[in-house]
This record gives structure tokens, C-alpha cells and sequence, in this order.
């Protein structure tokens, strides 16, 4: 359970820095030609760095099985891995609408 809410807290605060960052990117590129981030920029926003937190939360789960495993507990993969598709997979969605422009 523990690990479960660490990953929400890191995964909400990562959402909105994210989210931040894209806006200042665009309010510092208005002053300048071409006035917004380009195509290669968006990507990696919009997939790359949510790749990137599932990559980091995926090796802290790994670290923190591990360490469990020293105390004999057994913690399974599945769940908590699927878990953390689960979750990139909804930061992917969430940043895409930012990243290029799509309004609910």
C-alpha cells in the first residue's frame, strides 16, 4: 500500500511540473520565432518524460521488492508493474492534450 501511494503522490506532483514546464516553454517561445515548441518537442513531452517516470517508478518498485525480499517478504510483480502501465498510460493521455492543444 505503501508503495501504491508513493507512486500516485510522485506520479500527480510529475503531472503538473510537467504541465508547468510545457507552459513555460510556450509563454518563452511566444517572444520568439517560431512562437511555439516544435513536433520533436511535443513527443518528448508528451511520451518520452511519462516513459521516463514509468522507467523511474519501475526500478524504485524493483529496489523496494528487493529490500522487502532481505526482510522475507514476498511482493509480488504483476499487479504493481500493470499498475504502473496503468498509470503512464493515463499521464501519456493527460499531457497529450496539453502538449498539442486539445481542449476538452
Amino acid at each position: 500500500m505503501f508503495y501504491f501511494m508513493g507512486v500516485i503522490a510522485w506520479t500527480y506532483g510529475f503531472h503538473w511540473m510537467l504541465i508547468l514546464w510545457t507552459y513555460s516553454v510556450r509563454f518563452t517561445a511566444a517572444d520568439g520565432p517560431p512562437g511555439d515548441i516544435g513536433i520533436g518537442s511535443k513527443l518528448v513531452y508528451s511520451v518520452g518524460f511519462p516513459l521516463f517516470n514509468f522507467v523511474l517508478i519501475t526500478v524504485i518498485f524493483l529496489l523496494y521488492r528487493f529490500i522487502l525480499n532481505n526482510f522475507d517478504i514476498e511482493l509480488k510483480k504483476v499487479v504493481p508493474i500493470i499498475f504502473n502501465v496503468i498509470i503512464t498510460a493515463y499521464l501519456i493521455w493527460r499531457v497529450v492534450y496539453v502538449v498539442f492543444d486539445y481542449h476538452l
